[in-house]
């Protein structure tokens, strides 16, 4: 109609306002939200980068096509990553949004850039790792260090990574009173600020894990204190340290170097022969795929996990090894030779099945198969006692699908 209304004037007038002002009070509210130094950093560096190459100086000038321009340009000139594009993107959208609900500008104008597909183009591919890997690196880690104190904190922290799905900074920021080995269900409580998410969570502690982290409380107070009688953290009558102290010490910011060193060690080939890598987060994909190994349902290893959707859990954390899905298809009732060779006479087989073919799970009928029943059983004939219930997530019902898995999650552990 050109008529502009007043609101929309002011949002022109606002839309003159630098970009590098704007990033400044951008970072500010980010601080304000708590979010992490390192992703305020790489929103200023992306948005200030493609700025440079575009020739963006004020808000007005941010242009969708430009942006997509300077994406694909890096794609074909710098050979990033489709990952790295779509996080390039997703950076920003970030700011564009900011300005949108500032009314610094009438839209966003990165919200329509599509995204690439990083199922064919992926350069860094992480592999599961095995019981023994995890044992021989928990070892690796506590015997590698110069000092026995930096082994014991590196040892306990690989071990509370690989049974808990800690990430390793959350596990480097962990305080005393964080820990909660009081109660029927032991488990550390996440606080928000410190989590990736920002929601806190509780997370339930395998008795074994349990046991040999108020070992390691022990020794941790009486390196702190000087005190020679061994007490537990949990225990009225410990007046210091702080229950704010942390939990670690000597545990360094950047584990990367010497993760790969102590995988050297524990002789854990990476990457191996089908280019798959180890590094620190396959502690946390080896916790993933470890519970659905065990037949946790996938809600509970999502919830476990921490993840927004059963999606990222599934597709990404959750690895089935080709004896996996042996072992799978190997726990079924073979069909007879009798009722094979009826089936082939009368001509009956369907691909739906053979006539006289029944299938059961062992694990719910009672009946012995070819595989052992993967939770909470002792033998080839007993029900899963955790499968008689319906759970509600609670951090008992985590704790008990934890501490009821069957054979395959035995922590080695040394004792302190």
């Amino acid at each position: 109609s050109g008529i502009v209304t007043s609101s929309e004037a002011q949002t022109a007038e606002k839309a003159a306002a630098s970009i590098d002002s704007t990033l400044q009070t951008f970072a500010a509210d980010l601080e304000s939200k708590g979010r992490t130094g390192k992703h305020t950093r790489e929103i200023l560096s992306v948005v200030s980068q493609a700025a440079a190459f575009c020739g963006w100086r004020q808000l007005r000038d941010m242009c969708g096509d430009d942006a997509e321009a300077w994406l694909q340009g890096r794609r074909r000139d710098d050979d990033i990553s489709a990952r790295q594009y779509n996080k390039c993107l997703t950076l920003l959208h970030a700011f564009g949004a900011y300005c949108l609900r500032r009314r610094l500008i009438s839209a966003n104008p990165f919200a329509g850039l599509g995204r690439l597909s990083t199922k064919t183009d992926r350069r860094y591919v992480r592999r599961t790792l095995t019981p023994s890997e995890v044992s021989a690196i928990i070892a690796a880690g506590k015997s590698r260090a110069r000092e026995a104190v930096q082994g014991d904190n590196r040892a306990m922290a690989y071990m509370l990574m690989a049974y808990t799905g800690l990430r390793w900074n959350e596990c480097r920021t962990l305080r005393l009173s964080d820990v909660h080995l009081e109660g029927e269900t032991p488990y550390i409580e996440l606080q928000a600020g410190l989590e990736k998410n920002r929601q806190g969570a509780k997370i339930p502690l395998h008795a074994q894990t349990a046991a040999a982290l108020d070992s390691f409380i022990a020794q941790r107070i009486q390196r702190l204190t000087g005190a020679l009688p061994r007490l537990s953290w949990n225990s009225k009558v410990v007046p210091f340290p702080s229950a704010e102290a942390p939990l670690f010490d000597a545990l360094p910011k950047e584990i990367s170097v010497i993760f790969q060193k102590d995988i050297k060690a524990a002789g854990v080939v990476s990457p191996d022969s089908y280019g798959k890598v180890v590094d620190v987060h396959c502690l946390r994909y080896f916790f993933a795929s470890e519970l659905a190994r065990a037949g946790v349902p996938l809600h509970l290893v999502q919830k476990l996990m921490r993840h927004s959707t059963p999606v990222l859990t599934a597709q990404v954390y959750v690895h089935a090894t080709l004896s996996d899905m042996g072992d799978a298809v190997n726990g079924l009732d073979a069909p007879s030779s009798e009722a094979a060779s009826e089936a082939a006479a009368k001509g009956t087989g369907k691909s739906t099945g053979v006539d006289g073919i029944t299938s059961h799970n062992p694990a719910h009928t009672g009946t012995k198969g070819n595989k052992t029943p993967v939770c909470g059983a002792s033998g080839g004939n007993s029900v899963n006692p955790l499968e008689s219930r319906v759970y509600d997530d609670s951090i008992d019902d985590m704790g008990e699908w934890w501490n009821g898995i069957h054979g395959g999650l035995k922590i080695r552990c040394r004792k302190a």
